[in-house]
């Protein structure tokens, strides 16, 4: 097997791809896509900057030999990755478990970080990169604390938010869209703004406002905010197949009693309502996509019935499914 291709430092990204390893680069209306040459595998890296504010990299390619880029000392401000297909291997420094399998992304908030990530060969990996800087970033509410706040006794937010988590169906569409898009290039640009700010915006409301913001009034549950938001985590990525009361009790070491009533409280909703209304809103995006039929998004949500479905999906919407398909 051929050795990997290794960036020393991310700062060196463009001179090394091209000069190294001879990726060719075309310059483009406020951007660059680099291609692979053929003896290193194939597809494009596609770095956009729509305006000063904000930035995006599309990532589609098959590789021969693994590519490695090392960083230290990086202020990533605000950015999120998704990978849609395959993997790419993150390796941060005093965060365990950061790499991103197929359907899974990362938030990245952390300053001065330091550690690796790796495009693995040999399988074909697309993924969309966010960023948010200067205007964006400095406009964030709680971006200070976002930064220093510990979420619980051991956690900084930062930290957390680099573990990998599922998307939900619209955000997941949404990256789809950045990823894959025919729209004539005199619109582009103006498409990769408006998706990349209602992606890093929503993100910034669900996991960091949200949990920096939320009060519990009960005191005694005030210490649960982590776990809760832990279990609104695995409910948004396991809504298909939810774990019931006492199995999510044991995954955020919470008993039964403050897990129902410190989640009511924080999320005016009970886990059953959140789990439901997930359901609903992820078969509501999945119905206006048009990929899949009524009965296979039964399905993907949950339901082995299409009639029971139908009548919770009428009971949420109030409509019938196939409403959204006329």
């Amino acid at each position: 097997m051929k050795s990997a291709m290794v960036l020393r430092q991310i700062d060196d990204y463009d001179i090394i791809l091209r000069e190294q390893f001879g990726f060719s680069c075309v310059k483009e209306k406020c951007g660059q896509t680099y291609r692979i040459p053929a003896d290193i595998g194939q597809g494009f890296i596609r770095n956009v900057f729509p305006n000063e504010d904000i930035g995006l990299s599309i990532m589609h390619m098959k590789l021969k030999r693994p590519l490695m880029m090392n960083y230290e000392d990086y202020d990533s401000k605000f950015e999120t990755t998704c990978c849609l297909k395959g993997r790419i291997v993150y390796n941060e420094t005093g965060v365990i478990d950061t790499q991103l399998s197929q359907n899974e992304m990362g938030i990245y908030i952390k300053q001065s970080s330091r550690g690796m990530m790796m495009f693995p060969s040999g399988e074909e990996i697309l993924a969309v990169s966010l960023l948010g800087q200067n205007r964006f970033w400095n406009n964030l509410p709680y971006k200070e604390e976002s930064v220093i706040q510990p979420l619980g006794e051991k956690s900084h937010l930062a930290n957390v938010l680099m573990r990998p988590r599922t998307p939900g169906v619209q955000l997941y569409n949404l990256f789809g869209q950045l990823a894959n898009n025919s729209l004539d290039p005199s619109l582009r640009l103006s498409f990769y703004e408006g998706g990349a700010k209602l992606i890093l915006s929503s993100l910034w409301q669900a996991y960091v406002i949200d949990p920096l913001t939320k009060n519990i009034k009960n005191t005694d549950l005030s210490a649960d905010r982590a776990a809760l938001f832990d279990a609104r985590d695995i409910l948004t990525e396991q809504y298909m197949k939810p774990p019931t009361i006492p199995e999510l009790a044991r995954m955020v070491a919470l008993n039964e009693y403050r897990l129902k009533r410190g989640f009511k409280e924080l999320f005016g909703k009970t886990v059953h309502e959140f789990t439901q209304g997930l359901k609903m809103s992820n078969a509501k995006a999945l119905l206006e996509n048009r990929e899949m039929n009524i009965s296979q998004i039964a399905y993907e949500v949950g339901y082995l019935n299409v009639s029971h479905f139908t009548r919770a999906f009428r009971k949420v919407h109030g409509m019938n499914p196939s409403d959204l398909r006329f």
